[in-house]
């Protein structure tokens, strides 16, 4: 199984995906567009920034962050699981081990002061 290395920037105004060798394959605004009847996402990116303000009532466009923080982790989680179909732009993201691991060591003559 071969991995490769990906940084995912979510930031307020954009979204940045960098792979590893290929540099950055995506940078879209933050932004969604989703039906609020269905809960199904209709457009993510600058398909869904061109919705914002021009939208009917069932669809809403937002930005799930705001000033750097999540604000809305449903339509955040929903916006990273989106493919657009025919853009060729999906991005199947799977971790290298189950479970994170966080390493911490004290040498055992700073553990005695």
């Amino acid at each position: 199984m071969q991995f490769t290395d990906i940084g995912i920037d979510l930031g307020t105004a954009s979204v940045l995906v960098y792979i590893r060798g290929r540099g950055v394959v995506l940078k879209e605004p933050s932004v969604v567009a989703f039906d609020r009847d269905s809960n199904k996402i209709k457009a993510i990116g600058e398909d869904a920034r061109l919705m914002l303000g021009r939208t009917p009532g069932n669809i809403v466009a937002v930005r799930p962050l705001r000033q750097g923080v999540i604000s809305d982790y449903t339509v955040t989680e929903k916006m990273m699981k989106y493919s657009r179909p025919g853009r060729g732009r999906s991005i199947s993201l799977r971790s290298r081990s189950p479970q994170p691991s966080v390493r911490a060591s004290t040498s055992p003559s700073r553990a005695a002061t």
